[in-house]
């Protein structure tokens, strides 16, 4: 797992580093740890014209993945008027969705490997909802300082490796990002070695 992590960085040939996307059905949001629920999202927002548009006809892009809780287990540092305060972690309690893309599928037929992470933020209705047209900033995750990187990532990547025993679509999600995170990395160290010098 640490080495599809870490090879996570390679995926994602887009040059739009953030992309704002919109939620296209509603998504009941998991009320346990180690549950995920597959989500689909696309660029363009809804409007009173589109809002009853099956998703799946409206001739779009699509960005395939999974939405699922995590807990934060890590120490939150913040730091305001000179006084700096540690959060210590909240295991067992969800501190937040996380969202992870890894494909986008366009009528054209043609398919995008990526890996998108995004964040579904607390809001003050529908806590147990994601709402169509919900929006969300999907950031390319080779893009995103290494400082700066969701601490989340490698959590819900072994959640889904978890599931993955027992739902073969979360299985196929993984192996397909696996595959392209490999192809990926093969590529980049194809390109980096010395082209091979002709003798006289």
């Amino acid at each position: 797992m640490f080495e599809l992590i870490a090879n996570l960085i390679f995926i994602g040939a887009s040059a739009l580093v953030d992309v704002k996307l919109y939620n296209t059905q509603d998504v009941d949001l998991p009320q346990s740890l180690g549950a995920a629920i597959p989500v689909m999202f696309r660029e363009e927002g809804y409007n009173m014209l589109t809002i009853g548009t099956p998703p799946s006809e409206d001739g779009k892009c699509k960005y395939m993945g999974y939405v699922l809780p995590y807990e934060r287990n890590w120490e939150e540092v913040t730091e305001r008027d000179g006084q700096r305060t540690v959060i210590p972690p909240e295991p067992g309690k969800i501190a937040s969705y996380a969202i992870v893309l890894n494909k986008k599928t366009c009528p054209d037929g043609k398919v995008e490997s990526m890996f998108r992470v995004a964040e579904r933020t607390g809001t003050l209705f529908n806590r147990g909802q994601m709402l169509k047209g919900y929006a969300v900033i999907g950031r390319q995750y080779q893009a995103i300082q290494a400082d700066f990187r969701p601490k989340w990532v490698p959590q819900v990547m072994e959640t889904l490796t978890a599931l993955s025993a027992r739902d073969p679509k979360v299985k196929a999600f993984l192996d397909y990002t696996a595959a392209e995170a490999e192809k990926a990395l093969s590529a980049k160290q194809a390109t980096a070695e010395p082209s091979p010098t002709k003798s006289d």
